[in-house]
């Protein structure tokens, strides 16, 4: 290789170094300009962003504070609690005037004062006196026995305002039908019987008990 080459190939490398150092500092401001504008970008946080705890498929409601979860528990549960209630039909105090509550203490503190009559020979409870005066009558009293064997009438009838006596059940059903408006269905049987804790009415609807308002 002549003198000639040699001088050209120098001339080439030297200028390669020039350019080379030049080349690679242009695409690093190019680079860094990109990256601006990218972080300018009002969509650019949520285009990049993505926490170690949230993988891009997870649901935003996964990503809550624990006190987010429970204020949010806390309304389903007072929601649920809003769409409970048990309404009382009790005679005598509701059985005209219904009464709702939300919750099985407030019904529980009801029905204690209000329908908690209990009988001191066998414990049965009652949901009024006028009830639990027939039941101890017909059941407990040895002279309504004797009347009842007499051919006396015995059987009163179960509204308050009412002093009818009848010489058997099946009469003062007819009677409480006809002239109280009584449903057939209703649980007449209530006075041998009694009612428990958490009963709401004495009507008796494919073994529910439904709604019963005298007349």
């Amino acid at each position: 290789m002549n003198e000639s080459s040699h001088s050209r190939k120098r001339g080439r490398d030297e200028t390669n170094d020039v350019i080379e150092p030049l080349f690679k500092q242009k695409n690093l401001e190019i680079s860094s300009q990109d990256d601006i504008l990218d972080r300018e970008d009002p969509h650019f946080d949520q285009m990049t962003d993505i926490s170690p705890s949230q993988s891009p498929n997870q649901s935003p409601g996964n990503n809550l504070s624990k006190r987010q979860r429970q204020r949010k528990n806390r309304k389903e549960r007072q929601k649920l609690a809003n769409q409970f209630s048990i309404t009382c039909n009790l005679p005598d105090s509701c059985s005209v005037t219904p009464v709702t509550f939300h919750s099985h203490t407030d019904y529980d503190m009801h029905f204690d004062t209000e329908h908690s009559h209990t009988c001191l020979e066998c414990d049965k409870i009652f949901p009024c006196n006028k009830l639990l005066d027939v039941h101890i009558t017909e059941n407990h009293d040895p002279f309504a026995k004797i009347k009842l064997q007499r051919g006396d009438p015995i059987f009163a009838c179960f509204d308050a305002n009412c002093e009818r006596v009848f010489k058997d059940h099946k009469k003062r059903r007819l009677h409480l039908i006809d002239k109280h408006n009584y449903p057939k269905d209703f649980i007449f049987s209530i006075i041998d019987k009694g009612i428990k804790n958490g009963d709401t009415s004495l009507i008796k609807v494919r073994k529910e008990y439904g709604i019963w308002k005298s007349v």
